[in-house]
């Protein structure tokens, strides 16, 4: 009977670790699909925006930073710490406000973005942080920790 209790506990562990590990690495999607395979490098696009210029391009890095208000912006960077701004400029891809330092994938169009270009629509309101280029998010992959 004992021996019974101590397999019955075991596998209850076992299964307890597998679903937490399985939670864990769930990959959290907004947005379109990613389709682009070939990936930028960031600290390039940093350096030559305007060779990007209209352009759609998948960028792989950690959340530095996003917005806390409605999750339209983050910072991306690379291992080397260049970063880069990535904005929803049409609204339709909200990030949670809790991401920060979780590895990411994104895809999405080099855009020059104008002061003035990023509208929000009804309750919205806020001021964002504008960087001369972004990438306008059309998808992106949350990857986890």
């Amino acid at each position: 009977m004992r021996f019974r209790s101590i397999v019955v506990l075991v596998l209850c562990g076992v299964l307890l670790m597998a679903s937490s590990l399985f939670a864990a690495s769930r990959v959290q999607r907004f947005g379109g699909p990613i389709t682009e395979k070939a990936q930028v490098d960031i600290a390039r696009l940093v350096e030559s925006p305007a060779e990007f210029q209209g352009k759609t391009v998948r960028l792989q890095g950690v959340v530095q930073a996003v917005c806390q208000t409605t999750g339209c912006w983050m910072q991306v960077s690379s291992p080397s710490g260049k970063g880069f701004q990535v904005k929803s400029l049409d609204g339709t891809v909200r990030l949670p406000k809790t991401c920060a330092g979780q590895r990411v994938v994104v895809q999405g169009i080099v855009t020059n973005a104008a002061k003035g270009s990023h509208k929000h629509q009804g309750n919205g309101q806020h001021a964002c942080a504008q960087a001369q280029w972004v990438v306008s998010m059309v998808g992106v992959e949350l990857l986890g920790p």
